[in-house]
Parts: C-alpha cells; structure tokens; sequence
C-alpha cells in the first residue's frame, strides 16, 4: 500500500500558481550597437519612490523580475556614456516588459530623457495577457453577473 501511494505521488507534476508581480528587462548597447556590461540599471517604483538596482552581464542584459504592477522609471549608467532616463514604464500582472536602452558617449552630468513610450511588446515569449480593471468590472455588462464573461475580452480567448 505504501508503495502505491508513493508511486502515485511520484507522477503528479509540481503545479506553478500565478504570480501577482511583472518583469522589467532589457538590453544596453552604445550607439554603434555594441553591447555595454556593467551598466548600472536603477528602477523605480513612481508610486512608492522604492528602488532596485541591477547591472548588465557580460551581454548588456539586464533583468528585474518580481516587481509589483505599477509604473516605473528607469535609470542607466555607464562610465563614459550619458545617463538615459525613461519615465512611465507600466508593468502590469505577469507581463515581461522590454526596454532596450542605446547610452551615447558623453560626461555623466548630461542625461537623455525621453518622454514617449510605444506599446509594450513582449518578445521573450508567446504569452498573451490583459488587466481587466476594477472601472471595467463595475461598468461592463455582464450576462448572467458572470465575472468569468469578462475572460472573452482578452485577445485570443474563445467562447465555449
């Protein structure tokens, strides 16, 4: 009897929950595309003005997982390079967000700022995602006060 039990233990494969955090990577080069390795990357909570800070490996990558849904600043610095600044980065729940960085050769008094973002993509993997709001929860009209209806509203989910 002990065996069966072990035996049965032994093929259920471990089940991974959802994380409630998001992922902010990316990639530092130079202007001439050539990868930069200890850059200093400093992101920042606007919210709660909470900082981490990590450096590129040896492949101008940098990766910060485990960070709460919110926006972000991001900071770069490299010796011999000029700061670059982005502010308003939006990670949401189980998004990987991409921000590849190119640092111009200058003094680390000059920064570059930049203002506009584009629409995340995430190149890392085949994973689609939406946040459906608690604005969205309140006013959308559900059949049946289902609030798994609402599932139907990301991208490539399918009634069935």
């Amino acid at each position: 009897m002990l065996r069966l039990f072990l035996g049965i233990l032994c093929t259920f494969a471990p089940v991974y929950g959802q994380s409630a955090t998001g992922t902010l990577e990316g990639r530092v080069t130079d202007a001439t595309g050539a990868v930069i390795n200890q850059a200093k990357v400093t992101i920042r909570n606007a919210r709660t003005n909470v900082q981490q800070e990590v450096t590129t490996n040896e492949s101008g990558l940098f990766t910060q997982p485990y960070l709460v849904p919110g926006s972000y600043d991001v900071l770069v610095e490299s010796t011999g390079f000029r700061r670059y600044e982005q502010k308003g980065i939006g990670v949401q729940v189980q998004q990987t967000v991409r921000v590849d960085v190119q640092l111009e050769i200058g003094e680390l008094s000059n920064t570059v700022e930049v203002q506009a973002s584009t629409a995340q993509l995430s190149v890392s993997n085949a994973t689609m995602s939406t946040v459906i709001g608690n604005k969205a929860i309140q006013d959308l009209p559900l059949n049946g006060r289902n609030p798994f209806a609402l599932a139907t509203l990301t991208p490539g989910v399918v009634p069935s």
